[in-house]
């Protein structure tokens, strides 16, 4: 009898215990969705760089990905760039859809001009070949 419910107990503790580290989670989950919506209802109408910066925040923790889907076109209305298109690409990437990563990413070095910029160049390779390997995974 007593090892019941000590059984029982246990169970019950490992149920809070999780239930907590759940509301902790998504409590956090919400404050960054209201932090980043506050950011982009005060930014100014053609802020590319605020629409982009938290959109990725949110496609980072995989949380409000429609709403910053939104805020990621909108910006590259905006101002194609080779940040945006990054977080574009970023995006699909990690939805596993490595062919329109692809293309974000080819956007973005484009935009990068001539190996303007070294280092974003090099990273932007590196998504490119990430996402070849992906694709080939899939076949």
């Amino acid at each position: 009898m007593q090892t019941s419910i000590k059984k029982l107990a246990a169970i019950v503790m490992g149920i809070m215990l999780t239930a907590s580290v759940q509301l902790y989670a998504n409590s956090a989950d919400d404050k960054t969705v209201e932090k980043s919506r506050e950011a982009v209802e005060n930014a100014d109408p053609n802020d590319w760089k605020t629409l982009s910066y938290n959109a990725d925040k949110c496609f980072r923790k995989k949380i409000n990905t429609e709403e910053a889907l939104e805020w990621i076109n909108r910006s590259i209305e905006i101002d194609a760039n080779p940040t945006n298109l990054t977080v574009m690409g970023d995006y699909y990437y990690r939805n596993e859809m490595p062919e329109k990563a692809i293309h974000y990413y080819l956007q973005a070095m484009a935009k990068n001009g001539h190996g303007q910029n070294e280092l974003v160049a090099e990273a932007i390779q590196v998504r490119i070949q990430k996402a070849k390997t992906m694709m080939d995974n899939q076949k």
